[in-house]
């Protein structure tokens, strides 16, 4: 007799002790019952692990409370994955908040459609308080998806219910710096098949310290550089031209500028860079 959970749900935590217990309410109240919630706590200097502890004591659901001395975001999904005993994984993200019906849906349209093997959504983008500050919608269908992967990350990744053997293909690069899951859908891409559900099934909060709201530069180039190799590999060189102009439109202002300044002395402190750009 098979007594796995049907979901696994993967939440990743890195000192969210502010936003953790909104995150969990919401876990703990989805209509779709059956799942396992597999915690991993990163090295928390604050209540995170203790926050985890008291809900994993009292939920009504089976749980599993894992710690790490901070090996990153990556390693901990790869560790959720290969403790999750179902065969569906459910992303979330100790900052975000699901809507009560998120689990149900995604798994009720996965039953349906099984050629799809990973399965997002839409979601609202919310403030610190939970106040609304955005929509967020990608393509839907799987050959949309594939070009926008030309473009950027075409998946919410905390709202993705995905089948756990798309993992045989490869696991997150812990090695590799973020953003990982865009790194990963790149290598997945000809084995898969993608889709979105447009409906708002998750809240996606924006705060200093989430992902997206403190985008570095580095983020941003090791992205730029993920979709110059996908552009080289699929010999898409239009887009890698695209790509090319954007280049030339972000570095040669700000050069010309820093190079005058230096050497001729043209531009005075009269002038700011951002006119330029």
């Amino acid at each position: 007799m098979n007594n796995s959970p049907s979901i696994s749900i993967v939440l990743p935590v890195y000192n969210m002790a502010y936003f953790l217990p909104e995150a969990l309410e919401s876990i703990a109240q989805q209509e779709f019952r059956d799942f396992e919630l597999i915690m991993i706590d990163d090295g928390s200097a604050d209540l995170s692990y203790s926050i985890l502890q008291n809900y994993a004591a009292n939920a009504k659901h089976p749980c599993t409370l894992i710690q790490f001395d901070h090996l990153g975001l990556p390693a901990c999904l790869n560790a959720g994955i290969r403790a999750s005993k179902a065969k569906y994984i459910a992303r979330m993200d100790a900052d975000d908040v699901m809507m009560p019906n998120r689990l149900k849906i995604q798994y009720e349209y996965l039953q349906a459609n099984r050629e799809i093997d990973i399965l997002g959504s839409w979601a609202i983008e919310i403030d610190t308080n939970g106040l609304p500050t955005n929509k967020l919608t990608h393509p839907q269908y799987h050959n949309q998806i594939v070009d926008f992967l030309y473009k950027g990350c075409p998946l919410i990744h905390p709202s993705l219910l995905v089948k756990k053997s798309i993992f045989n293909y490869g696991m997150y690069e812990e090695l590799y710096p973020s953003p990982e899951d865009y790194d990963l859908w790149i290598r997945l891409r000809h084995h898969i098949v993608f889709h979105n559900i447009p409906q708002y099934l998750i809240k996606k909060r924006r705060h200093n310290n989430s992902v997206t709201g403190s985008v570095s530069n580095a983020f941003i180039f090791n992205e730029f550089k993920m979709r110059v190799s996908l552009c080289l590999s699929e010999k898409a060189y239009l887009q890698l031209f695209r790509l090319y102009i954007i280049l030339i439109k972000l570095v040669m202002p700000i050069s010309v500028i820093f190079y005058l300044r230096k050497i001729k002395g043209v531009f005075k402190s009269k002038y700011s860079i951002e006119e330029y750009i």
